[in-house]
C-alpha cells in the first residue's frame, strides 16, 4: 500500500499539485467522488504532509555510480532503434566533434534525430510496432483477415472486392488476391497510420483520441466510398497502380447518408472489432482498454475482486447499487456509455439512446454527456482523454516501454519528468523520443566498480531484442542480408516471430522478456549461418566490403603485418557488431584475436569450406577463423540484447 502511496503522491494533476491531493481536494473539479479533504483543512494538511513525507522515499533511480556510453554509443544505439540502421559516417563524425560534455553531446544527437524522424521510414516503422504492442490491432493484417472479420456492412461498398465484382476486371486469380490483400492492409492499418500521421506531421498526440477523421489507403478508400482525386482506386486500374502503404486523411459517410463520428483510434473498425462488446458487457471492454492504454488505469486493479461476497449482493442492479461493484462501476460505466453509437462487432449506428439500468454516458458520474452532444458521444470522449493528465503519463510509459523495456516504465519519477516535459512541448511525440534517448535510463551501459547492481533496479535496458529488432540489426551489420532458416523462413516470420518471443497481436500478446532455450537455439542458428553466408561473401570483394575493410583472406597471423591487420579488423568488428570502441590491445581485443589463431590451427589440413558456405576455397585457413570470430560476436549479450 505505501508503495502505491508513493507512486500517486509524486504523479501530478493538472494543476502541477500531487494527484493525491487534488483528488481528496477535488482541485480538478473531476474527482467523481467529490471533495474529500478540503484545501486549508486539518485532514488536507496531513495529508499534505504524508504526500511530503512520502516523496522524500521516492528519488527514483540512483546514478552516482553509473557508467554512461560515449556519444558514439549513444548515437549507434539510438539509430539502431529508431532507424533500424549503423550511424553513417557523418553523423559519427558530428556527434564526435561535440566532445564529451553531455549536454553537447546530447545536443548534437539531437540534430541526428530530428533528422531520422523527419526522413526515415524506418523510425515510423518502430512507432507503430511500439503501438502495435499495445493496441494488438495488427491481429486483422493478415492476409485478408481484417476484410473477412470487419463489420463493414453500413458501408455501401464493402464487398468492393469480392470476387464478383473484380473478375470482369481481373481474370487472373492471383491479381484479384493482390488487391484483397492491399484494401485489408488499409482496413487494418488505420490505427496505427493514424499514430504515425500524427507523429510525422508534428501535430499534438492527443490528435491519435481526437481526430477527425480515419486513415484509408487507395484500396480502402474505395470500400468506405470515400472519393479522393486521383487517389482511390477505381475497379478496372491496374494491379500496381496504387501503393498500399501510402495512406491520407479521410473523411467518411455511411449508407444511411450519416457523417461518421471520428474519434481518433477510438473509432476505428480494427479497435472497435479487437475489444468488441456484448449484450451483457455494454461496451465496458471498450471502456476497460481505453482506461489501460490511454489513461494509465487498470481498472481491473482499483479493487480486490478476490473477497466478493456473492451471497449478499445489494440492489437488484448490483452495478448501480452494490459497493462490491460500484467501486469499479462508478469509474468505468459512464465512459462505456460514452460508446452507445457503436454495435457490438464496432458498426457506427448513428445517435443512439442510452441502455436502461445504467449510469449516464459521461466522462465520470459528475462530468456528464451533454444532451446537445449525444450523436457525437464518442468526441467527446476523446476531448476529455486529450484534456486528461493520465494522457500524458500513458504515452510516455508506452514508449518508454517500446525503447527500454517495462521496468522503466515503472520508474515514477523518471515518467513525471517525461511527462511535464512532453505536455510543455505541445504534446510533441519527436520531443518526447529525443527526451527519452537523453535520459540517464537509456546512456547506462555499465556500473562502476563495487557498485550493487540491486541499488540500481530501473537502470539500463537489459531487454532481449524483439525478433523484429534482431531480423533489422542482422541486416544493419552485415550490409543487408536477411537471416533465413534452411526452409527459407525469415526470424519475423509467423513461426520464428513467436518461437523468439514475438507476438501475433491475438493468442500470443506480450513479449518474452526472458531468453528461453528455444531463443537461445535460434540466436546460435542464426550467428553461425551469418558468418557462414557473409563472411566468405565479404572477403570475396575486390572492394567495398562491409565486414573486413582492414583485411584479406591473404594476411595470416604467422607475421607482423598479418597479425595487426587482423587485429587491426577485429577492432573495426567490435564496434561495428557490438558498438564497443577498443583500443588494439585491449583484452578483449586479445581474446578475439586468439579464438582467431585457435580455430585457425585446427583445421590445419582443412582448405575449404561447407557447401552451404559456398563451397569456396579456404587456402589460407584464414575464411573459417573469421567465422568463428564474427559468430563469437554475433552470440554476445552487447549484441542480442537492446
Amino acid at each position: 500500500n505505501f508503495t502505491n502511496f508513493k507512486t500517486q503522491a509524486a504523479r501530478t494533476g493538472g494543476n502541477n499539485i500531487s494527484l493525491i491531493l487534488t483528488k481528496a481536494g477535488n482541485l480538478d473539479a473531476n474527482h467523481s467522488g467529490g471533495t474529500v479533504a478540503a484545501q486549508g483543512t486539518a485532514n488536507y494538511m496531513t495529508l499534505s504532509d504524508m504526500v511530503n513525507k512520502s516523496r522524500t522515499c521516492t528519488t527514483g533511480p540512483v546514478t552516482a555510480g553509473v557508467i554512461t556510453g560515449s556519444g558514439y554509443n549513444r548515437l549507434r544505439k539510438a539509430t539502431l532503434a529508431l532507424a533500424a540502421r549503423l550511424p553513417t559516417a557523418a553523423e559519427e563524425a558530428a556527434v564526435n566533434s561535440a566532445g564529451t560534455a553531455d549536454a553537447a553531446i546530447t545536443t548534437a544527437i539531437n540534430t541526428q534525430l530530428d533528422s531520422i524522424m523527419t526522413n526515415e521510414s524506418a523510425f515510423y516503422t518502430r512507432v507503430k510496432e511500439i503501438y502495435n504492442d499495445m493496441l494488438l490491432t495488427d491481429y486483422y493484417n493478415v492476409n485478408t483477415r481484417a476484410l473477412a472479420e470487419l463489420d463493414k456492412s453500413n458501408f455501401t461498398n464493402a464487398d468492393f472486392f469480392e470476387d464478383a465484382s473484380l473478375t470482369p476486371n481481373y481474370a487472373i486469380p492471383a491479381d484479384r488476391d493482390a488487391l484483397r490483400r492491399n484494401a485489408n492492409y488499409g482496413v487494418a492499418k488505420a490505427p496505427l497510420e493514424l499514430v504515425a500521421h500524427v507523429v510525422r506531421n508534428n501535430r499534438p498526440f492527443t490528435e491519435i483520441v481526437t481526430a477527425d477523421y480515419v486513415m484509408v489507403n487507395s484500396y480502402s478508400a474505395a470500400i468506405f466510398g470515400a472519393s479522393i482525386a486521383d487517389f482511390t482506386f477505381v475497379n478496372g486500374n491496374a494491379v500496381t497502380l496504387r501503393d498500399p502503404t501510402v495512406f491520407r486523411e479521410a473523411r467518411l459517410t455511411d449508407m444511411s447518408n450519416r457523417a461518421y463520428e471520428h474519434t481518433g483510434i477510438l473509432s476505428t473498425l480494427p479497435f472497435l472489432g479487437r475489444y468488441p462488446s456484448t449484450a451483457t458487457n455494454r461496451n465496458r471492454a471498450r471502456t476497460r482498454y481505453t482506461f489501460l492504454y490511454f489513461l494509465d488505469t487498470d481498472i481491473q486493479g482499483l479493487a480486490d475482486r478476490s473477497g466478493l461476497d456473492f451471497n449478499n449482493v445489494i440492489g437488484t442492479v448490483p452495478t448501480l447499487t452494490d459497493p462490491q461493484c460500484t467501486v469499479c462501476h462508478n469509474v468505468m460505466d459512464p465512459v462505456a456509455g460514452l460508446y452507445k453509437n457503436y454495435s457490438n462487432s464496432g458498426t457506427f449506428q448513428g445517435n443512439r439512446p442510452n441502455p436502461s439500468q445504467v449510469l449516464a454516458p459521461g466522462y465520470t458520474m459528475i462530468d456528464l454527456l451533454p444532451a446537445g452532444e449525444s450523436a457525437t458521444a464518442l468526441q467527446f470522449l476523446g476531448r476529455r482523454i486529450a484534456a486528461d493528465n493520465r494522457f500524458a503519463v500513458a504515452t510516455v510509459k508506452t514508449l518508454l516501454r517500446g525503447l527500454l523495456g517495462p521496468v522503466a516504465a515503472q520508474d515514477t519519477v523518471l515518467v513525471e519528468q517525461l511527462k511535464t516535459r512532453f505536455v510543455s512541448s505541445n504534446y510533441n511525440f519527436k520531443s518526447l523520443v529525443k527526451d527519452v534517448v537523453a535520459s540517464e535510463m537509456f546512456k547506462a551501459v555499465n556500473l562502476g566498480t563495487g557498485e550493487n547492481p540491486a541499488a540500481y533496479a530501473t537502470i539500463g535496458s537489459p531487454v532481449v531484442s524483439t525478433p523484429e529488432q534482431l531480423d533489422r540489426k542482422v541486416s544493419a551489420i552485415t550490409g543487408g542480408y536477411q537471416w533465413r532458416s534452411p526452409s527459407n523462413n525469415a526470424l519475423t516470420g509467423d513461426t520464428f516471430r513467436i518461437l523468439y518471443g514475438g507476438i501475433d497481436s491475438m493468442d500470443v500478446i506480450v513479449r518474452t522478456q526472458e531468453p528461453t532455450s528455444a531463443m537461445a537455439s535460434l540466436q546460435e542458428r542464426i550467428a553461425y549461418q551469418t558468418a557462414c553466408r557473409q563472411v566468405p561473401a565479404d572477403l570475396a570483394r575486390a572492394t567495398g566490403r562491409i565486414l573486413f575493410p582492414n583485411v584479406a583472406a591473404t594476411d595470416l597471423p604467422d607475421n607482423v603485418t598479418g597479425a595487426d591487420r587482423i587485429k587491426q579488423n577485429i577492432v573495426y568488428l567490435h564496434k561495428r557488431i557490438l558498438g564497443e570502441e577498443l583500443a588494439i590491445d585491449d583484452p578483449e581485443i586479445t581474446r578475439t584475436y586468439d579464438l582467431f589463431v585457435a580455430v585457425r590451427n585446427s583445421n590445419a589440413t582443412v582448405t575449404n569450406l561447407p557447401a552451404e558456405c559456398g563451397s569456396a576455397a579456404d587456402t589460407n585457413r584464414t575464411i573459417r577463423p573469421w567465422m568463428a570470430v564474427v559468430s563469437y560476436l554475433m552470440m554476445d549479450y552487447k549484441f542480442l540484447f537492446e
